[in-house]
């Protein structure tokens, strides 16, 4: 007989290992599957806004009251009430797993990777596995939301690791040239995280290259030699439930495209539907408030795809206090 889980979930990143913590001490199975046997840095900038929560997450950030917003050569200062913090993926793994590590209903498999859903099993590297609800929690290219035939659009993110310091989170804005792309520069501990994301629909890989290459030299920076890191962001939101299954985090577009924000809403997203399976009456107010913010980032951001060079600041700084706004909402109600 195949081992049966009231919950699986695919995938042990944020939405997957956020959602674990709300079933953990249930009365409910728990099987969380993750695809690498360590956890790993991801290709990411590692930003994390006070949308976020973990107020108790010290190890491996950096703490940023204030943050700059660079439209071409324009620069706006945006500060908020609780840091804006940068964070190492590994460290923000081993935090949320600590979470649930003494959970006796949550068993975790690692080095299991997912290949295909049917039915009511998930066939993966390690057996196959029944289960009750599913939660697709399994990334931007998720083999879950491709099993169910979900469309994706996807954004293109490519930075590299600057042995450089830095005491400004910053993130730079030319529509003439990426349009509602941007560029970015992320101190951590260690490192400079410095890149660019952008549409590939309207820029092409080779250009974003040399944009980024170009970006670098004019802040005084030196990535000779250093290797370059990339990832596709799924922005293309559909839905979080399709029966039994249910997706969160960027398997479930949950990504904001025009400012690239992903891991808030993929705990926003997974904390959301693990209080959904507990009672399937819960309104989901966090996510619902976080899709809002979301749509409205968007059609900001789609504005500048069309009108790169009329009311760019306006639209960017919109765009950002529609950000701030929803972070005071949310702290008021703590």
């Amino acid at each position: 007989m195949l081992k049966r889980f009231d919950v699986v979930i695919a995938g042990a990143g944020p939405a997957g290992l956020s959602c674990a913590e709300q079933l953990q001490d249930t009365g409910l199975s728990v099987l969380l599957l993750d695809e690498n046997r360590e956890f790993r840095a991801k290709p990411c900038a590692g930003g994390l806004t006070p949308l976020a929560g973990l107020p108790e997450l010290q190890d491996g950030t950096r703490l940023f009251e204030r943050q700059s917003i660079y439209l071409n050569s324009r620069r706006f200062e945006f500060r908020s009430e609780i840091p804006v913090r940068t964070v190492s993926r590994v460290a923000l793994a081993e935090h949320l797993a600590g979470r649930i590590r003494n959970a006796a209903n949550i068993e975790f498999l690692k080095g299991a990777a997912l290949e295909e859903v049917r039915g009511d099993e998930v066939h993966t590297s390690r057996g196959v596995f029944q289960f009750g609800k599913l939660v697709g929690a399994d990334g931007s290219q998720s083999r879950v939301r491709r099993c169910l035939g979900l469309p994706f659009r996807l954004a293109l993110a490519l930075y590299c690791e600057i042995p450089a310091a830095a005491d400004e989170i910053s993130v730079h804005f030319r529509p003439a040239s990426i349009r509602s792309g941007y560029l970015w520069k992320f101190p951590h501990r260690d490192c400079l995280n410095t890149g660019i994301g952008f549409d590939p629909a309207r820029l092409k890989t080779p250009q974003a290259k040399e944009i980024l290459a170009r970006f670098i030299g004019e802040q005084g920076l030196h990535a000779s030699g250093l290797r370059l890191k990339g990832g596709p962001l799924n922005y293309c939101y559909a839905g979080f439930r399709f029966g039994q299954v249910f997706l969160a985090g960027d398997a479930a577009g949950m990504v904001s495209k025009p400012t690239g924000e992903g891991i808030s809403f993929a705990l926003i997203s997974g904390r959301e539907i693990g209080r959904k399976i507990l009672n399937p009456e819960y309104p989901m107010p966090e996510l619902k408030q976080a899709l809002k913010l979301k749509k409205r980032q968007e059609i900001a951001g789609s504005l500048m795809e069309k009108y790169p060079a009329i009311s760019a600041a306006f639209l960017y700084s919109v765009l950002f206090s529609l950000r701030w706004d929803f972070v005071r909402n949310r702290l008021s109600r703590l």
